[in-house]
This record gives C-alpha cells, sequence and structure tokens, in this order.
C-alpha cells in the first residue's frame, strides 16, 4: 500500500513544484496495546517497519524528506516475564507469538458473538476451543480453567480479548502493561533526507 501510494502521488505532482505528504499511520499497534496482545503488537510494529523501509528506499531514489514519530505511548512488552517463584530462568518465547493468526481484539469479537442464549454449550466449547484457541491463538495446551474462562466471559468480547492476551504472554513469557496512555516523552523523531 505504501509503495503504491508513492508511486501515485510522485506520478501525480511530477508537473508541480510544492511536492507532496503522505502520513502513514500504524494506528492498530495503539488498540493492540490497550488490549495487551503482545503478538497483534509487535505484527504492527513489523508491518510499520516494512513501510517505513518502503518509504525510505522511495527518498533514496528522488529525494525528499521521511520523518517517524508517534502521538503518545501505551505500556510496553518486557520480556522475561517469571510466572511464578519457582521458575528461576530468565527466558521468552517469541515463537508463541509467531503462532497467532489474529489478534485478541478480533478474537474476542468472535467469542462473544457465541453468548446469545440459545447457543448449545456444547458447540460453544468446541468452537473457543478449537476455532479460537487452537487456530487462532495457536495455543494447543489451553487448561481446563483458562478455557472455563473463557465460555464464562464469552459475553464480553473485552473480558475475553484480555483473557486471551494473557493466555499468549504468560506462554511466551512477556510482561505487557499498562493498557492507557501514559504522559511519558515518546522521544524525538527520526529523519531521513535523501
Amino acid at each position: 500500500m505504501t509503495e503504491t501510494a508513492l508511486a501515485a502521488l510522485h506520478r501525480y505532482s511530477k508537473s508541480s513544484n510544492k511536492g507532496f505528504f503522505l502520513l502513514i499511520e500504524g494506528s492498530r499497534i495503539d488498540m493492540a496495546s490497550h488490549s495487551n496482545d503482545p503478538a497483534a503488537h509487535v505484527h504492527d510494529v513489523l508491518a510499520f517497519n516494512d513501510a517505513f523501509h518502503v518509504a525510505r528506499k522511495f527518498i533514496e531514489k528522488v529525494g525528499g524528506v521521511i520523518i517517524s514519530t508517534s502521538d503518545h505511548e501505551t505500556g510496553g512488552i518486557s520480556v522475561g516475564r517469571q510466572i511464578n517463584s519457582s521458575y528461576p530462568e530468565y527466558v521468552w518465547y517469541p515463537e508463541v507469538l509467531a503462532n497467532v493468526t489474529h489478534s485478541t481484539e478480533f478474537l474476542g469479537y468472535q467469542v462473544a458473538s457465541m453468548a446469545a442464549d440459545e447457543v448449545d454449550e456444547m458447540r460453544v466449547r468446541e468452537y473457543i476451543e478449537e476455532t479460537i484457541v487452537k487456530q487462532g491463538l495457536g495455543i494447543y495446551d489451553a487448561t481446563k480453567a483458562e478455557i472455563e474462562h473463557l465460555i464464562k466471559v464469552r459475553s464480553s468480547a473485552l473480558l475475553a480479548d484480555f483473557t486471551m492476551a494473557d493466555m499468549i504472554s504468560r506462554r511466551a513469557q512477556i510482561g505487557v502493561c499498562p493498557s492507557t496512555f501514559e504522559a511519558d516523552k515518546v522521544g524525538y523523531p527520526w529523519s531521513f533526507s535523501g
């Protein structure tokens, strides 16, 4: 999308001495951070990184300026989360994030779609275990308590969202916090001129 937008704007502004301005936003990282969803958070960082590199190559070729910044931060990710005091290793498992196929926000809405009273409980359990947890989260070792909790909170997409984000974070041994806007400095913009 970045490459197409840059090519079109460049083509249509060639005859102008004013150039053009293009804003590329990695907006889903904000929602992923509010949900404490580490897989979606990392996915959006990588997607923005790809878009930035496309824009940088464009600037190196035709000239111009690229600026990258953020408007705020929303917590962050720490690696090496210790699940309990008997676990002495400082490790994390990034492959857990690679197994996730959808954001927990999206999957939370899918879980909530099973909240109707007339839905068969066995069908709900099977859907949550197979479609949501195994296919969506890539988790094949979910505990009975985790499944029961998802079934219990299924009327709330938000509670299902946070529950699944925690399921991922625990397995990856990642700490994610907080889910609110922070007043911290976001650093200086990075810029490049070509």
